[in-house]
């Protein structure tokens, strides 16, 4: 049984990574397709491990540097169950080859066991990018003793398990309470959004510190109280800490054994009901009422819009991923409204904004609208169903307006509005009162462009799950980053050159937004639909 179990955990770690696709395919397209998604993932991880190790060497030139293994293990848990809170929960239970590996001779335990290791070994590779530099920096910056290397690489190997733990069951009771009422959808996001906020409320409120306090109080104080704090957050960072600073040995065993005894009890408590919990999160809900009624029709663009914006809402994972940055951006714009941004600032204890670089707001809120490019993965998530649009009578245009204008309904509102709350509340000159409506308003048209450009050029539409389309497909991730990036650049380049006219900047980086994104609506224009091969 053991050998089925190591079988199953490769076959999906390598259907997951697209090895398959870079060794074996025939076609060129998607051996080009998959190492671009390697590279970027590569990228991506470089500059997690970047940021790991920057903040991991500030702490320990501010003399903090007992702070930074208490840190690294609870930011990388709670990042953990952030990302898997939906992922963990689908690939258990709602996987796409369920029937066909519930039909092997293969125990109930092990499948689910298998399922928990696909998982865990996607979320190690995070956990190794943040763990890995901020414990070298740590240990070759304070010259602790050898023996750390051993424990912190078995602390990466332990932390992944509880926080996918947790965020298995979390997802699924938010979906099993759904199930039974009435408007399954509607509950299953609402619940899903309240958990996502519920977990971020209660880290802020358990891990913040007081700045005077701390400005006040040595060095030595600094860090039992920040490490109380983080302790606070999630109490297995006490053994953690002990192991990796104090060489316990007795602290990391237990750890590990109070991890894996979590992982049993779940693996053995699931497998009793595994079939039921399987059956309710597939199936689709029986309480819609159907009746007879006069049919009506509507012009190809506007049908083929409600049907994506049908989609996006009918879809937890779909909603939630792409819609969390908007939602933030417009609590924030709310709060700001209210207490003023030198109240939220200070209160997220984050360095004031002087009042030369006021003009990076604009494009924060650029960034934070970039991160909603539900465009980069609507044509990807087609998948099986991708002969459906390439046999209707239309162009290719129509249907790619079709899923632009779904981003952008998404997109506008929330610009206009957002933008609205921050001038009233900063109460600033007219120019900047302007930009930070214009350049929000590029940027709404900008993500849906360059997304669908991204998805068309990139697509996948062999997917077992969504979620491997959603939050690890390359189309995706490009449609995030990079327009992330477009804002991110005039950003770096106001502070690296604060002696430039700040005003010509925003002016150039808005024209060159436009002419971007003229240019790529024209090549979308021109391009044909893509195909599975």
């Amino acid at each position: 049984m053991k050998n089925k179990f190591w079988i199953l955990i490769k076959n999906q770690l390598i259907s997951q990574s697209g090895l398959n696709d870079l060794v074996y395919e025939a076609t060129h397209a998607k051996r080009r397709r998959t190492i671009i998604f390697l590279i970027l993932m590569l990228f991506v991880s470089l500059m997690f491990a970047g940021y790991s190790y920057y903040f991991a060497k500030k702490f320990c030139e501010l003399g903090l540097g007992q702070v930074v293994p208490a840190t690294a293990f609870a930011i990388t848990s709670l990042g953990i169950l952030l990302y898997a809170l939906f992922q963990s929960s689908d690939t258990i239970f709602s996987f796409k080859d369920r029937d066909q590996l519930m039909s092997l001779p293969l125990k109930t335990t092990t499948i689910i066991a298998s399922k928990f290791g696909s998982v865990y070994g996607q979320n190690l590779i995070f956990a190794l990018i943040i763990m890995l530099p901020m414990g070298i920096t740590f240990a070759v910056m304070t010259k602790i003793s050898w023996l750390f290397y051993p424990i912190w690489l078995c602390l990466m190997l332990i932390t992944p398990i509880v926080p996918i733990m947790l965020a298995a069951i979390l997802g699924t009771a938010v979906k099993m309470v759904a199930i039974h009422l009435k408007y399954t959808k509607l509950i299953n996001t609402i619940l899903s959004f309240g958990l996502i906020i519920g977990v971020m409320y209660f880290c802020y409120f358990n891990n913040t510190t007081n700045l005077s306090q701390m400005q006040s109080q040595k060095i030595i104080s600094i860090s039992s109280i920040l490490v109380a704090k983080i302790n606070q957050f999630y109490p297995l960072t006490v053994l953690a800490n002990q192991a990796a600073v104090k060489f316990d040995v007795w602290s990391l065993l237990l750890l590990a054994l109070v991890s894996l005894a979590m992982f049993y009890v779940f693996t053995k408590l699931v497998a009793l009901k595994y079939q039921t919990i399987s059956s309710l999160l597939i199936s689709s809900s029986g309480n819609s009422k159907y009746s007879i009624s006069k049919l009506s029709t509507s012009p190809p663009l506007k049908s083929l819009y409600k049907k994506e914006l049908k989609r996006f809402f009918s879809s937890t994972t779909y909603l939630i991923n792409m819609s969390t940055g908007i939602i933030l951006l417009l609590v924030a714009a709310i709060a700001c409204y209210f207490s003023g941004l030198d109240t939220i600032l200070k209160t997220l204890q984050l360095p004031a904004i002087p009042s030369q670089f006021m003009l990076v707001l604009p494009f924060a809120i650029g960034i934070i609208l970039a991160m909603s490019c539900t465009a980069a993965v609507s044509l990807s998530l087609e998948g099986k169903n991708l002969w459906i649009i390439q046999s209707l009578p239309l162009k290719p245009t129509t249907i790619y307006k079709s899923k632009m204008l779904v981003n952008l309904t998404l997109l506008l509102p929330v610009s206009l509005i957002s933008s609205l709350l921050f001038c009233l509340s900063l109460r600033v000159n007219f120019e900047l009162n302007f930009w930070i409506f214009v350049i929000p308003l590029i940027y709404c048209f900008f993500t849906p462009v360059f997304s669908m450009f991204v998805n068309i050029k990139l697509p996948n539409f062999n997917w077992q799950s969504e979620v491997t389309v959603i939050k690890q497909g390359m189309s995706s991730m490009i449609g995030i980053f990079g327009g992330m990036l477009a804002g991110l650049i005039p950003i770096i380049v106001m502070f690296t050159f604060p002696g430039w006219n700040q005003h010509l900047i925003v002016l150039l980086s808005a024209i060159t937004l436009v002419i971007s994104t003229a240019i790529l609506y024209s090549l979308i224009q021109r391009s044909p639909l893509p195909s599975d091969d």
